[in-house]
Order: structure tokens, then C-alpha cells, then sequence
């Protein structure tokens, strides 16, 4: 019979094993790169080209792949930070600024997800040229075989073109 220190030694050891593994994990990973994402993402610029101090309106729709679900709580958020001589800062959401009710968890989950739409405005100094805005992507999704949620976080650019 295995003596309390010899269990307690066992079990020390799995907790490591556990914790390594974690570690290894990056942040908001199901994969390293692109086509392991838990969603497709598209993005569109209207309109396709546009002058110095006008807006352009951006929208981005994401589509989660097979498997995955997306949350409404927390919101999908989107933030692009004020790029000087570029554009303001500017962010928007989508889905639900509440958690549903316990008996209620399916309801967290997006049918169809909608669009989530920006308005960028430029800057009237800006020069002709084409330009990629950095924007923040931040959203949670769920593997629907196992029920794992996590958070997702990513850069993503928004091409501008300027004439």
C-alpha cells in the first residue's frame, strides 16, 4: 500500500505536468497560425479608395468555422488605436454587453454573427499611398465537441488606399 508522501509525490508530479503544459499553450490559441483560427474573418473598406479627411467605413465579419462557436458575452470588440497623421482612434462591438442567465447558456452563443462596422476617419494631411491600420480583435469562442472556451485576441490590418 502506497504510503500519503509517496501519493502526494504522484499527484505534485501531475500538477507540474498540467501547469508545463499550459505554459506551452499561447494566449488565445487553437493554433499558431491562420487557417487554425477558430473563425473566418473578412474585411471590407467602402469605399475602396478614398481621399484625404474623409471616412471610410469598415466592416468585419467573422464566421466561425466548423466546430467553433462565438460568444455574444463578452462582446466582439474591435479597436484601432489613433495613428498620427493617419487616423483617429476609434472601437465598436458586437453581441451582448450582459451574460444570459444560467438556464439560458445556448443563448450566449451567435446564430449568424453580425457584422461589426467602424467608421475611420482619416486624416486631411494624409498623402496618397496605401496604408495598413493596426486594430485590435478581441472575442471568446467555444469548441463545440469538448465545450472548451477561451478568450481570443489578435492583430489584424485594415487596408487603406488614399488618393
Amino acid at each position: 500500500m502506497q504510503t500519503m508522501r509517496a501519493i502526494s509525490r504522484k499527484f505534485t508530479v501531475i500538477l507540474i505536468v498540467f501547469a508545463l503544459a499550459a505554459l506551452a499553450i499561447p494566449a488565445g490559441a487553437p493554433g499558431a497560425g491562420a487557417e487554425d483560427d477558430p473563425v473566418a474573418m473578412e474585411i471590407r473598406v467602402e469605399p475602396e479608395t478614398a481621399g484625404p479627411g474623409q471616412k471610410v467605413q469598415v466592416t468585419l465579419q467573422l464566421t466561425p468555422k466548423s466546430g467553433y462557436k462565438l460568444n455574444k458575452y463578452p462582446q466582439i470588440s474591435l479597436k484601432v488605436p489613433e495613428m498620427d497623421g493617419v487616423v483617429s482612434a476609434t472601437s465598436g462591438s458586437v453581441g451582448s454587453k450582459t451574460p444570459p442567465p444560467p438556464e439560458k447558456m445556448d443563448d450566449n452563443y451567435f446564430k449568424t454573427v453580425d457584422p461589426l462596422v467602424l467608421s475611420l476617419e482619416l486624416d486631411p494631411g494624409l498623402k496618397a499611398g496605401r496604408y495598413e491600420i493596426a486594430a485590435k480583435l478581441k472575442y471568446f469562442y467555444c469548441v463545440k465537441a469538448s465545450g472548451y472556451c477561451a478568450p481570443m485576441r489578435q492583430d489584424i490590418s485594415i487596408p487603406i488606399r488614399v488618393e
